[in-house]
C-alpha cells in the first residue's frame, strides 16, 4: 500500500468519541467471550422488537 493512500485512510477516520455519540450500541468486546456473545443477542432481540 503506499504511504499517500494509508494517509488518507486514517485522515478519514472518525475518533471513538464521535463514533459512540453517533452509536445506537456499544458493547465492551474487551469482556468474555460468553459475556459478549449474550450482549450482541440481547442488542439483536432489541433491535428486532422495535
Amino acid at each position: 500500500m503506499q504511504k499517500r493512500i494509508l494517509v488518507k485512510i486514517i485522515k478519514s477516520q472518525l475518533s471513538d468519541k464521535i463514533k459512540k455519540k453517533k452509536a445506537d450500541f456499544i458493547i465492551n468486546t474487551s469482556a468474555s467471550k460468553d459475556w459478549c456473545f449474550n450482549k450482541i443477542l440481547k442488542t439483536i432481540k432489541q433491535i428486532k422488537d422495535k
